[in-house]
């Protein structure tokens, strides 16, 4: 991937471009770039001054944990992180936005201003691509603005005219930070009595699991929490994420108040919630959690099923769907396939449907 980005700088110097700003633009033209990659080298290049920062804000709140760090530019004692042997290292809150900013050409032209030749271009471009998939897309976008200067350029000049803004850390609109404390407030208020022998069985670990996601499908269902699913500000639903950290903090909250050594483990990557039996035994439970509007709910499933077609030491797991849209057709093709890999004899995951919508007050229903 390095080759192929500094390939990639190579020839959009040799053009004439050279301001550094365009290397913000490389997640609409290369492969397995995006906004990740984008922040990950961005920190790479500006780890010096985060360092500093955070050493300098250290000192101003007298922290005394710390842990030294050295690099070729200085020595810095930072604050302690949750692995002892490894710094926290703080970012000022106006840095920090949402992602992805010009990253998508779906949603491009919120960003850019382009003029009439250009956006006629793109469109053509793009409705070929929904019929030939992303690769495709950024194959000819390269090949559109690598081979015409001009346009690039007026690419840059556009989006350099957008002004971003630092994410309300406050208000918190995406639900960034609330779901933590959210989380653990519905466990305290709908307590959960769970019972886990001390050498649990798989089964007696599954039906830990499912009384945990039953209890939040009624949170969501009944007790008002479908509310926090959607931004407050325009009514949509929030990202997916948010919902599979809020499931995390529910469920932990009631392993920890029940003195169940049952962790749930989440993966900062693809989203599932791990639930591991973690003194000696190998049993694992997975939790997905996905909302009705993912268009790869059905994809999702089937990719899973494989998985669950092995020996019968394997894993098991739930497939929780969060209805947050009108339409039912995806919740519908999941379950119809559950029922066909039932009734084939084959290990699937145990499928839950949760009704997210936002429900109108009594008096309008």
């Amino acid at each position: 991937m390095g080759r192929r980005l500094l390939q990639t700088a190579s020839e959009i110097v040799e053009m004439g471009i050279t301001d550094p700003a365009i290397f913000e633009l490389l997640g609409l033209f290369e492969k397995d770039f995006g906004p990740d990659r984008l922040s990950d080298m961005t920190i790479s290049i500006i780890k010096d001054d985060l360092f500093k920062y955070s050493a300098r804000v250290a000192r101003d709140l007298g922290l005394r944990k710390l842990v030294t760090v050295r690099t070729q530019e200085g020595t810095y004692k930072l604050p302690k992180g949750p692995d002892p042997t490894k710094p926290l290292v703080f970012v000022p809150s106006k840095l920090l936005r949402c992602l992805p900013v010009a990253q998508s050409w779906d949603e491009i032209g919120d960003v850019v201003w382009f003029n009439d030749v250009l956006r006629r271009k793109l469109n053509h471009i793009i409705s070929a691509y929904w019929k030939k998939g992303l690769t495709t897309l950024k194959q000819n976008l390269r090949a559109t603005f690598l081979g015409n200067p001009k346009e690039l350029g007026e690419l840059l000049k556009g989006y350099k005219k957008y002004k971003g803004k630092p994410y309300d850390l406050t208000s918190d609109p995406q639900g960034m930070l609330s779901w933590f404390e959210l989380g653990k407030d519905f466990a305290t208020e709908y307590p959960l009595a769970l019972h886990l022998v001390k050498t649990p069985t798989l089964d007696e670990i599954e039906g830990v699991v499912g009384t945990i996601i039953r209890q939040f499908k009624d949170m969501i269902e009944n007790n008002g929490l479908n509310i926090h699913l959607y931004d407050a500000a325009n009514g949509k639903p929030l990202h997916e994420r948010y919902s599979q950290r809020l499931f995390f903090s529910v469920a932990d909250s009631y392993c920890k108040a029940n003195n169940i050594d049952l962790t749930p483990e989440p993966n900062a990557g693809s989203g599932p919630v791990d639930f591991k039996f973690s003194k000696g035994y190998h049993y694992r439970v997975l939790a997905e959690i996905k909302l009705s509007s993912n268009k790869q709910v059905v994809h999702g499933y089937q990719k899973q099923l494989p998985s669950y077609q092995k020996s019968e030491g394997t894993d098991r797991g739930a497939y929780v769907i969060i209805q947050v849209s009108q339409s039912r057709s995806s919740i519908k093709r999941v379950q119809k396939l559950h029922e066909q890999a039932v009734k084939a004899g084959k290990k699937v995951p145990n499928v839950f449907v949760i009704d997210g919508l936002r429900k109108r007050s009594a008096s309008r229903r």
